[in-house]
C-alpha cells in the first residue's frame, strides 16, 4: 500500500471561509480527523487482510472430503478430512453376507453387504480373556490342560477317582473297582492268582510276587526254607522276625546269608501277615496262610 499524507495546508477552504459557517467547518475537521485515523490504522497493520480460503460449503476432491469449518477468527476455511465413510462416495469395501474377518483382535461380520465392527469377541481373532491352558466358560475361566475345548472338571476321565456315568468295571476299573477275587491291572480286572518266583545266586535268594494288586503287597511277606532232612527257615539269624521278608512296591524281594549245600532245595512261600512261620518243618509240610509257593534246587 502506498504511503500517503494529508496536508491540511493544501486543502482549499476559501469557499467555506466565505460562507462564514463555523459549524460546517467543525464538521469538516471531524471528517478529516477520521480519515487520518483510518489511514494510520491501515498502515500499522491492525486491520487484517481478510480470510485467505473463504468457503461456503464442504466439497469433495475424488474420495477426499474437505469440510468447510468456521474458525475463531471468523473465517470459513476448508479442512482436509481425508477419506470419510459416507462422504464423497467413500465406503468400506463391500462384502458377502455371512463373511467374517479380523483386523488385529477386532472381529467384523458382514451384514447387508457392509462390514460391521463387532469389537473383541471371545474365541474370535485369537482373542480370549482366559490364557492357556484356561478357556472361557460364560463369565469365568476353567482349566483345559489337554486343549480339547472342554473344561477338565467336566470331562469323564478314567483315573480321577470317580466312577462317572459311562464308566464301568470293564472300562475303568481304576475308578469303578473290580469284582471280588479280581484286582485292577493296567485298567483291566485280572483274577487274583498270587504267584512267586525264585532265583538263587550264591547265598542270596530273590524273586518277584505277582498276580495281585500292588496295594496288597503290605498284607503279605515271603519266608524261605532250605530243605535237607527237614525244612530249615532262612536266614538262620536272630531275631526270628528276620525270617519275614518284605515285598517292595514293585513286587521284588530278596534275602542274603542263606546256608545252602550242594544238591539242596530252597523253597519260598508267600504267606499272609497274620500267620507265622516255624523255625523247622517236616518235609512235605508248609507254613499256615500260604497263598503261593515255589522251589528251586542248587544241583
Amino acid at each position: 500500500m502506498k504511503n500517503f499524507q494529508i496536508n491540511l495546508s493544501n486543502v482549499t477552504l476559501s469557499s467555506y471561509l466565505n460562507n462564514k459557517n463555523k459549524q460546517k467547518m467543525k464538521n469538516l475537521r471531524m471528517v478529516l480527523g477520521i480519515l487520518l485515523l483510518f489511514g494510520a490504522l491501515l498502515m500499522s497493520g491492525c486491520i487484517g487482510p481478510g480470510c485467505t480460503d473463504e468457503c461456503t460449503e464442504s466439497k469433495c476432491e475424488g474420495s477426499v472430503y474437505y469440510e468447510c469449518v468456521n474458525h475463531a477468527d471468523g473465517c470459513n476455511d476448508l479442512v482436509n478430512r481425508g477419506e470419510v465413510e459416507g462422504e464423497c462416495d467413500y465406503a468400506l469395501p463391500v462384502c458377502n453376507e455371512y463373511d467374517t474377518k479380523c483386523i488385529g483382535t477386532t472381529y467384523f461380520e458382514c451384514s447387508k453387504n457392509q462390514w460391521q465392527n463387532m469389537g473383541k469377541v471371545e474365541g474370535e481373532c485369537d482373542y480370549s480373556k482366559c490364557k492357556k491352558p484356561y478357556i472361557n466358560v460364560g463369565d469365568d475361566c476353567c482349566l483345559d490342560e489337554n486343549d480339547n475345548g472342554r473344561c477338565d472338571k467336566d470331562e469323564v476321565k478314567c483315573g480321577d477317582g470317580r466312577c462317572d456315568s459311562g464308566e464301568t468295571q470293564d472300562t475303568c476299573c481304576k475308578d469303578c473297582g473290580c469284582p471280588s477275587d479280581y484286582y485292577c491291572k493296567d485298567d483291566k480286572c485280572e483274577k487274583i492268582e498270587p504267584k512267586i518266583t525264585l532265583e538263587l545266586k550264591g547265598r542270596t535268594a530273590s524273586g518277584k510276587v505277582s498276580g495281585m494288586d500292588p496295594s496288597e503287597y503290605d498284607n503279605y511277606w515271603v519266608v524261605v526254607y532250605v530243605e535237607t532232612d527237614i525244612l530249615y527257615v532262612q536266614p538262620v539269624i536272630k531275631p526270628s522276625s528276620a525270617r519275614y521278608i518284605e515285598i517292595k512296591s514293585n513286587g521284588y524281594w530278596s534275602v542274603s546269608g542263606l546256608h545252602i549245600g550242594y544238591g539242596g532245595k530252597v523253597r519260598a512261600f508267600l504267606i499272609g501277615r497274620g500267620f507265622t512261620a516255624p523255625g523247622t518243618l517236616p518235609i512235605g509240610k508248609k507254613p499256615s496262610g500260604v497263598v503261593a509257593e515255589t522251589m528251586k534246587s542248587t544241583r
